[in-house]
């Protein structure tokens, strides 16, 4: 497949790149053929474990996910083969996912890719108007060497401060026993709106500006949100003591080989660490996945959190790849 190369952050509808056609976000349907594309590059493991539902509500306004910096006719664009299909699509968001893109699994390491990366860059230097910026692309599996070529090949360098363990718990193999809280706490799920402040203050005690109000409140509004799966431990005193957060994707369930539930984020606030707390409301989340026909739990901890790391592989938990950011300086 040829490629012509060319500027297509300053096109603003529809550009030709090879036999492919080139355009901005347009519609619904581009969305179906986009999470099309995106669960095609799951199965082949070819990107992290991203879920549909977050690509959906990312490109979705007034969205839990949704980035406020994100122009979606110009900062998102998709690559299509002359019947239709989507080979291609790249998002473009300076202020949290920096670069997201995928390519079918036929065009990984090609042409195809270079092209896109080379309008992300271009993209990211005119948002930022010629000033200096490290552009980066997040969560990139140390296992997928055509990616990683690919990035290279556009300038992107390995930032190692900012690794990333992808771990996974299967639920099948090992009984479950319901987790119990240990003295003085009780673990139960948050009861509603009125509780969210107490909740998005514990979050961020554990993981600074990690969430605030209006983002969980629109989580909690979404398909996807399972009240009984918003787990908190509370103390005797009333005081929220840790938290895990968990879900599932209806339609990646429908595609996957095995049904995958997360347990992410996990934290519990600084006063009540090493209590146990984490283990206990883990176990728990674990066990409500089960009792769902959840098979798998998946979670993402730094590389550098050595304590985060032990505690979950003493759950069960055992890593399957390393991520790290890519970066090129702007």
């Amino acid at each position: 497949m040829k490629i012509v190369t060319q500027n297509i952050c300053k096109a603003p509808n529809r550009a030709r790149v090879g036999n492919m056609t080139s355009h901005p976000f347009e519609s619904n349907r581009d969305m179906e053929r986009v999470i099309e594309l995106l669960l095609t590059c799951k199965a082949n493991q070819s990107i992290d474990h991203f879920l549909p539902f977050m690509l959906r509500h990312l490109l979705t306004s007034n969205s839990a996910l949704s980035s406020t910096s994100i122009n979606l006719a110009t900062d998102v664009r998709i690559w299509k083969e002359s019947n239709g299909t989507v080979c291609g699509f790249a998002l473009v968001d300076l202020s949290v996912w920096g670069l997201f893109y995928l390519v079918g699994p036929s065009e990984e390491g090609g042409e195809l890719e270079q092209e896109i990366l080379a309008w992300a860059c271009g993209r990211a230097s005119h948002i930022r108007r010629g000033k200096p910026i490290s552009f980066r692309c997040r969560r990139v599996r140390e296992d997928n060497p055509k990616r990683i070529s690919s990035l290279e090949r556009q300038g992107f360098r390995r930032d190692n401060d900012r690794q990333g363990l992808r771990m996974i718990r299967r639920l099948d193999d090992v009984p479950l026993d319901r987790s119990l809280a240990p003295q003085g706490f009780k673990i139960r799920h948050l009861s509603g709106s009125d509780e969210i402040e107490a909740y998005v203050a514990l979050v961020n005690s554990a993981i600074p500006k990690a969430t605030s109000v209006e983002t969980h409140q629109k989580w909690m509004e979404t398909p996807e949100y399972t009240p009984e799966l918003d787990l908190i431990v509370v103390a005797d005193d009333g005081t929220f003591a840790a938290f895990c957060q968990c879900y599932y994707d209806p339609l990646d369930l429908m595609h996957s080989e095995r049904r995958e539930g997360w347990t992410d984020p996990i934290g519990t606030a600084p006063r009540y660490r090493e209590k146990g707390l984490a283990r206990a409301i883990v176990l728990e989340g674990l066990w409500r996945l089960k009792s769902r026909g959840i098979e798998d739990a998946v979670l993402g901890v730094a590389g550098s959190n050595e304590v985060a790391r032990k505690l979950y592989e003493s759950i069960g938990y055992r890593t399957i790849y390393k991520m790290y950011d890519y970066v090129k300086v702007l």
